[in-house]
């Protein structure tokens, strides 16, 4: 956490909280065992850990990013594995199985992108042939692309309900189950007078 709280940039800070909050709901509601669950919300809290390496003038720019600022942007998800990585042989190895989770969070969208080091075999860093991972990258992709839908950014403004659900039907490529769940913390009648989230569980 204290990582993310020297990021001069409340987006990402408050971002990771909730997002976090909404991948440990969706574990509950998907009856996820406890270790992993902790995995899940560790992903969460720490999945845009790789922005502390990004330049603060791209997090804070209020316009379109320029070709060169997304390569710097798209990096911030190898960068966040590469910062936990070392915890693989040591007595903080959740850390690592995090950053396996972590890694793959815009791996299922539409245009989800996966910078690779050039040093590491494809084979070996893929998480498809982890049942584990790929379950929790998507629950941790869908709740990342709904808190970036459903609340403001210096570049845009919070989508209404309707745009949320088109937007996530369309381009999340994960189990279409979880943007069900997700949408469903929404009032939508409630929304649409006060374009506020209802924050009730999803089980509820």
């Amino acid at each position: 956490m204290g990582m993310l709280r020297d990021i001069p940039h409340p987006d990402t800070f408050e971002s990771s909280q909730r997002v976090s909050k909404l991948v440990i709901d969706l574990g509950f509601a998907n009856a996820i065992e406890s270790q992993k669950l902790r995995i899940l919300g560790l992903a969460g809290l720490f999945h845009d850990i790789g922005k502390t390496r990004t330049p603060l003038k791209i997090l804070m720019k209020d316009g379109p990013l320029s070709d060169e600022e997304w390569v710097d942007i798209k990096k911030h998800p190898r960068d966040g594995f590469d910062m936990f990585k070392g915890f693989k042989d040591s007595p903080l190895h959740i850390l690592y199985e995090t950053a396996r989770v972590l890694v793959a969070h815009h791996e299922w969208k539409s245009e989800g992108y996966y910078p690779r080091s050039s040093d590491i075999p494809v084979e070996t860093e893929r998480r498809t042939h982890d049942a584990d991972a790929v379950l929790s990258s998507q629950m941790l992709a869908a709740a990342d692309m709904f808190d970036a839908l459903c609340y403001p950014r210096v570049y845009k403004k919070a989508f209404p309900y309707e745009t949320v659900e088109l937007i996530l039907r369309k381009d999340y490529k994960g189990n279409p189950l979880y943007v069900t769940q997700l949408l469903g913390r929404f009032n939508k009648s409630s929304q649409q007078r006060t374009k506020q989230l209802n924050l009730e569980a999803i089980t509820e």
